[in-house]
């Protein structure tokens, strides 16, 4: 209910919604796409261990769920 809300609203005023699946978003890198294994969410920070780069856990979520919504429009 609260998405078809958002919906609405966003036409409303001209705008997009978009739902998009954030399932794994924190646990795969944005930069090589590997997903690691699970992790509890008190860990904030993390380093992927196939290509080094280093994460805030809510940042690479928010890169990922991006890639997702750009993947999907075309």
């Amino acid at each position: 209910m609260f998405c078809n809300m958002l919906d609405y609203k966003s036409k409303w005023f001209g705008r997009w919604f978009v739902k998009v699946p954030a399932q794994y978003t924190s646990r795969d890198c944005n930069s090589c796409n590997f997903r690691t294994e699970e992790m509890p969410l008190t860990i904030r920070e993390w380093q992927c261990p196939k290509c080094n780069s280093f994460h805030n856990r809510d940042g690479n979520a928010s890169k990922n769920i991006l890639k997702k919504w750009l993947d999907g429009q075309s």
